[in-house]
């Protein structure tokens, strides 16, 4: 069946309401919202143009994988461990047919996730698979909606404003430190707002050094530095009186590399309020945007990001 551009755009919003859904779930609505995405994927016309080639794939034996991952490790809890294949399309594959199981009662999410991750805590269960499982399996998906688009656009009547629009960066990149869920927040609005977020973990290593691979992937317009307080320090004769809170140091380091290439208005930081919570020294003087919880900091940030020259769509801000 034949999709439209209009049927894209709906289902990119679709999905990202979904994947906000997901990726904020706590034990008690985690299978609301997996039931949720799953009948979205294997019902609506244009997710199924995505997720359908997934099931239909010869080789993947998600069955076997999900048996050898208790022959692995020892009796410890949180001692398994899975590999996946290196190949996105069979990643997503073998994690869009594990999903289902889950779905299914096929595969037990409790067991998988108190041998691979070791917690008993149901919320903390759910947090790890999400941020582990989902997030690979959403980023893939993401990628092929956005494959869809783009084919559609490239068949639509040639007019000014769509060369225009080809000129439009994209991409940001995203430097964060520990605080899982403030990266996910700030991701899921990249995502929201029409902009493709760069997070280095996320990137294939394909046989390059951490700074090589940095390298490749800061090509950017503008890149997000979340500053969030995972680490303490002082001076070495103040310890641990004067300890204070502050961000990890390749946090500091990467805002310090793009600050160079790209200015600082090239850069905005966004930082979690905690008390005695040190700021870069040499960075006073610049507006930070508060990582508050009534979440003011999402349209503080996408200013940011439209006075950069992103093209930003507020409507979509949830």
């Amino acid at each position: 069946m034949a999709i439209d551009l209009i049927q894209v755009r709906t289902a990119k919003q679709r999905f990202y309401d979904i994947q906000s859904d997901l990726m904020h779930s706590k034990y008690h609505d985690i299978e609301n919202n997996l039931n949720a995405f799953v009948e979205f994927c294997e019902n609506d016309t244009v997710m199924r143009k995505i997720t359908q080639p997934l099931i239909q794939i010869k080789g993947v034996d998600v069955s076997k994988w999900y048996e050898d991952i208790f022959k692995t490790g020892g009796s410890m809890i949180g001692s398994k461990h899975y590999a996946l294949p290196p190949e996105p399309q069979l990643e997503a594959s073998l994690l869009y047919q594990f999903v289902l199981g889950i779905h299914s009662g096929k595969f037990d999410l409790g067991a998988f996730t108190i041998s691979v991750y070791g917690t008993t805590k149901y919320d903390d269960a759910v947090y790890e698979f999400v941020n582990d499982i989902f997030r690979r399996l959403f980023r893939y998906l993401s990628r092929g909606l956005d494959t869809l688009e783009a084919e559609l656009v490239k068949k639509a009547p040639i007019t000014p404003t769509v060369r225009a629009e080809s000129s439009i960066p994209i991409e940001v990149f995203l430097v964060h430190g520990h605080d899982k869920e403030m990266l996910t927040s700030v991701e899921l609005l990249v995502h929201q707002i029409g902009l493709e977020p760069i997070i280095l973990g996320g990137q294939r290593s394909e046989g390059l050094t951490i700074i090589e691979k940095f390298e490749k992937h800061s090509k950017v317009q503008h890149a997000i530095v979340l500053l969030s307080p995972d680490d303490k320090g002082c001076k070495a004769d103040e310890f641990p009186d004067n300890a204070m809170f502050r961000a990890r140091q390749n946090v500091i380091l990467e805002l310090g590399f793009f600050t160079g290439c790209l200015g600082r208005k090239g850069v905005t930081v966004l930082h979690k309020e905690a008390d005695d919570f040190e700021m870069p020294s040499d960075y006073h003087g610049v507006e930070y945007i508060p990582y508050d919880d009534k979440e003011k900091w999402k349209y503080k940030l996408a200013s940011e990001l439209e006075k950069a020259g992103y093209k930003v769509d507020y409507s979509k801000i949830s």
